[in-house]
């Protein structure tokens, strides 16, 4: 998913490449970063002169961490299109995998430059929240 966010007046592109657990990875205008996240507290329920905490929901369920330079699904869905294949040349931002979550379809970015070692879906593969698609060397 792609974001155009502005920090101190100044406008980034902001690709969300993948969620790992509390790891979240995006590319900013074409340079990789990876940053991890705790949820924040939902909101606090007091009862009978007791405060209990109530958090936020879990994460959804991920495949697992995926290796360095994979390119990892952002969320549970369906292969639409692989436009990439072992060998080929890539640039950070550009897009490998089709993929449609949510009855929309999403454009997965290279995190990287480099070159395809491998590609682990094909089209109709049906994939989890993290699972590699793409292994870029």
């Amino acid at each position: 998913m792609q974001y155009r966010v502005r920090v101190n007046s100044k406008e980034l592109q902001v690709t969300l490449t993948s969620k790992v657990g509390s790891q979240l990875n995006f590319v900013v205008n074409g340079e990789s970063y990876a940053v991890d996240v705790a949820p924040i507290l939902a909101r606090a329920a007091v009862g009978e002169g007791a405060a209990r905490v109530v958090s936020a929901p879990p994460p959804a369920r991920s495949a697992g961490p995926a290796a360095p330079g994979a390119v990892a699904a952002p969320m549970p869905g369906i292969i639409v299109n692989v436009l990439v294949k072992a060998g080929q040349q890539v640039k950070a931002g550009e897009t490998v995998v089709v993929m449609e979550a949510m009855k929309m379809e999403n454009n997965i970015p290279a995190t990287k430059d480099g070159t395809v070692e491998k590609v682990h879906v094909k089209k109709g593969d049906e994939v989890q929240n993290g699972q590699a698609l793409v292994q870029i060397a």
